[in-house]
């Protein structure tokens, strides 16, 4: 898991019936900044931490996670004119947006990194907060600015994963969909706020928009791509990212 449609029970059937296996795995990104120059600065001023975080298979007004964007089957048309002239037309359907883990949506109330920074919410290192926003919630880019929130206020999630549980003191436990998540009283020093969950086949490239999938089917349109191709001062993968689990369909 490289931890905002629906995948629906439809489509769930469309992908088992034509993926025999996929093995992908999910990574989070802490940080929502580098600090190297970005040329996507768009996307990540409009990325959120993840508050009020919960899973459930119904977001209830709350945006849910896009983990990756399915590129769907390819299928082709046979039109026949008056002259019997045959024409064939390649068509891609069923392109998807992969919102659940095993089953559930990730939800989260969705407030933008640019709305945080605007509201004087994001302080420099050891800053002292502002007087609406007392609460320090830790560390949210890679200039080691901080997130402040109100006092009755939660912190938006530090970390998630797939499998066992590390410990109950710090950590919920989702039985239904196997995925941990750190509480309220998650008690780690130097604190780091997520700012992203991806899916995706190996550590994800440094140019955002480039995925790394593997196909497993002959009608997919999405062809094989494991290798980044896109390289900024001679990076190719963003290593923000830190794998914390596997996923497996078959």
């Amino acid at each position: 898991m490289c931890l905002i449609n629906k995948l629906d029970t439809n489509f769930i059937r469309i992908l088992l019936t034509s993926i025999i296996l996929i093995v992908s795995i999910v990574h989070i990104v802490f940080g929502f900044l580098i600090k190297v120059n970005d040329f996507n600065t768009f996307d990540i001023l409009d990325s959120s931490p993840l508050f009020n975080f919960s899973i459930n298979n119904d977001c209830q007004g709350k945006s849910s996670i896009i983990f990756h964007r399915w590129g769907g089957r390819e299928v082709k048309d046979w039109n026949i004119d008056d002259d019997f002239n045959i024409e064939i037309e390649t068509k891609i359907v069923d392109e998807t947006d992969i919102t659940k883990i095993n089953g559930n949506y990730f939800c989260y109330k969705h407030i933008s990194y640019k709305d945080l920074l605007y509201n004087g919410q994001i302080i420099k290192k050891r800053a002292e907060c502002p007087l609406e926003y007392k609460k320090n919630c830790g560390r949210i880019d890679t200039l080691e600015q901080e997130l402040c929130v109100k006092e009755t206020e939660i912190c938006p999630l530090y970390d998630i994963g797939l499998g066992s549980v590390p410990d109950s003191d710090n950590y919920i436990y989702d039985m239904k969909s196997n995925v941990y998540y750190n509480n309220d009283d998650y008690n780690e020093t130097n604190k780091t706020i997520i700012g992203k969950l991806v899916l995706n086949d190996g550590q994800p490239c440094y140019n955002s928009t480039e995925k790394l999938w593997r196909k497993f089917d002959s009608k997919e349109a999405t062809e094989t791509h494991l290798q980044c191709e896109f390289e900024v001062f001679g990076r190719y993968s963003d290593e923000r990212y830190e794998q914390k689990g596997n996923i497996l369909l078959i």
